[in-house]
């Protein structure tokens, strides 16, 4: 996933993913969780949007009545979706390259070699031809 669209489905108040994601009146969202821990620090009948700083009533009822955002939501679901089969994609051969710092080692699988040394071996075998003519 790009930066960009990680920028758009983070939270700015507690940096991740959203989660539970509600919409302020001021049309900024953040995770459900996050607005009801600013309320403890405002004074329990407004809040204060952390990104425009506009005061805003909290409805009767609590921060669960502030609309949610269910298109955002959505697009989270299936990015989290997305990760989870590419991460699990991954693992059918093994990572492919795997740092392990306590060893000091690089391992790279089986697979990953054979399809580096399929699709290298003929541009290694054109350098080595194009050497010896040289």
């Amino acid at each position: 996933m790009s930066l960009q669209l990680d920028d758009e489905l983070t939270c700015s108040v507690c940096l991740e993913l959203y989660d539970c994601p509600l919409t302020l009146p001021c049309l900024h969202t953040f995770c459900s969780e996050c607005l009801r821990e600013l309320t403890q620090s405002s004074n329990g009948l407004t809040i204060v949007c952390p990104q425009c700083r506009v005061d805003t009533p909290i409805p009767i009822g609590g921060i669960g009545k502030f609309p949610k955002n269910f298109n955002l939501e959505n697009i989270i679901q299936k990015v989290k979706l997305h990760k989870e089969k590419k991460g699990s994609s991954n693992t059918e051969f093994g990572d492919p390259t795997q740092v392990n710092p306590s060893k000091g080692t690089l391992e790279i699988s089986s697979v990953s070699v054979y399809v580096r040394m399929h699709l290298l071996g003929p541009v290694i075998d054109c350098l080595t031809s194009t050497r010896e003519l040289i």
